[in-house]
């Protein structure tokens, strides 16, 4: 049997990433979410180091939420497209979207206080965060359109509209009949996260 394809989720987070990865599980899909930052703490060593930047998760075949936030560095692997495709351009990739100023409310009313993290990490002034916001939200769909706009190992799926048969005919090919139920809509709050990267 050939070896199925990963999955990454590649939208942000507050956009039911955490959905996502119960849809997977309960649907018998190896997945991991956020891993208190570890997923992007590895990533961000490996594609330093100019390595699979999965392969501290070999047994894992579904990605969700892989953001590191801390009080002075953000990594975001999902704005890493183009390095994830050099070792996996057979994965499947999925853009989970909202209406985007719903995502930045839920941003702004997140426990982990995200916009005092992206002044810091960036360099932003406090008041001007929410605009950076919505121009990285532009900025990324375009990115994403532009690396795999028109593939048919990519879906766009809007948490907001789309029916879950849209999600699970979008991997059928793959991984055989999946049960559409088993996407609900999820809430956690997440803990703050107090790892470092040295």
């Amino acid at each position: 049997m050939t070896a199925r394809p990963r999955i990454f989720q590649i939208g942000f987070n507050r956009c039911g990433t955490t959905s996502l990865h119960a849809f997977f599980v309960k649907n018998g899909i190896p997945s991991i979410h956020w891993d208190r930052g570890r997923i992007g703490i590895a990533f961000w060593r490996r594609m330093a180091a100019r390595e699979d930047p999965f392969l501290d998760y070999p047994n894992v075949v579904a990605f969700t939420d892989m953001m590191y936030i801390a009080e002075r560095m953000i990594v975001e692997p999902y704005k890493h497209l183009d390095y994830i495709l050099q070792f996996y351009p057979d994965g499947l990739f999925i853009l989970n979207v909202r209406d985007r100023e719903k995502w930045i409310a839920s941003r702004e009313h997140h426990v982990i206080p995200m916009q005092e993290r992206y002044s810091a990490a960036f360099g932003i002034a406090p008041g001007d965060v929410v605009a950076y916001w919505r121009e990285e939200w532009d900025r990324h769909l375009r990115y994403v359109q532009a690396m795999l706009g028109g593939s048919d190992r990519l879906l766009v799926f809007d948490i907001e509209k789309d029916d879950p048969n849209k999600l699970t005919d979008f991997l059928a090919p793959h991984f055989g009949p999946l049960d559409p139920p088993h996407y609900g809509w999820h809430h956690p709050r997440a803990e703050p996260q107090s790892y470092s990267i040295s």
